[in-house]
């Protein structure tokens, strides 16, 4: 395998041990108002955070539980910062930085 292949694959593997595959068994009702509670956090947290830095996250979340070195994108090399779940709606939240600057560049809700 080319090694690009094998980065791709290490890092699909890392990404599904980090935010898991959990199967959880919600009614339809419930699962719903669940995906829209973790989409309107995913906004929200975007518009907060993109384009702040590192340091602004670390001082007001501590530090990440784990981090993940991303493929280069433009060769730019990215990462992930992950906190785990505190609140109510079971997000993990996930900021990918572009380590070069140290600015925050999107924002996921897992």
């Amino acid at each position: 395998m080319r090694p690009i292949i094998c980065t791709r694959i290490a890092i699909v593997v890392a990404l599904l041990s980090v935010f898991g595959c959990s199967a959880q068994t919600l009614d339809s009702n419930s699962s719903t108002s669940v995906h829209d509670e973790r989409k309107q956090r995913q906004l929200s947290m975007r518009e907060a955070w993109i384009g702040k830095s590192t340091i602004e996250l670390i001082r007001a979340c501590g530090q990440p539980s784990s981090m993940l070195v991303l493929p280069p994108k433009n060769e730019m090399v990215n990462s992930a910062y992950v906190y785990e779940s505190k609140g109510a709606d079971g997000c993990m939240d996930a900021f990918v930085v572009q380590e070069e600057s140290g600015i925050i560049t999107d924002y996921f809700c897992r």
